[in-house]
């Protein structure tokens, strides 16, 4: 097994091994992820560039409310508010916060391409 320890593979350091193999036989490596999180690929993933995150980067470029994803750091999400502020908040948040407080609630209607719900960003509504 060769030690990949230390090396970064997309948003991802290995760590150390996980002490379970692939079953392509390749071993698994615990990993940090620049956005804080802790996960598990295999070096074969790894290396192959099929896993390059903890699954945050799909969470890049996601609206909530009239908050935009921009990045992700340490557990922090990195977001732009339609009014122009950006804002830091938990990852845990996203989803609560809707806005950077600046119109909360003050709007009377959502704008186009704006959805709670990540999954309904698609589906545009219009007053």
């Amino acid at each position: 097994m060769e030690d990949i320890s230390g090396q970064r593979f997309g948003r991802l350091v290995a760590a150390r091994p996980a002490g379970r193999t692939a079953r392509d036989g390749s071993p698994f490596w615990v990993c940090y992820c620049d956005c804080g999180a802790c996960t598990a690929a295999s070096q074969g993933a790894l290396d192959r560039g099929e896993t390059t995150d903890c699954g945050c980067g799909s969470k890049i470029g996601s609206r909530f409310g009239w908050l935009t994803v921009t990045d992700l750091r340490r557990g922090l999400a990195v977001c732009r508010c339609d009014c122009g502020t950006e804002l830091s908040l938990p990852l845990r948040e996203l989803g609560s916060r809707v806005s950077c407080g600046c119109d909360a609630g003050s709007r009377a209607w959502i704008p186009d391409q704006v959805s709670l719900f990540p999954a309904e960003n698609a589906l545009a509504w219009a007053p």
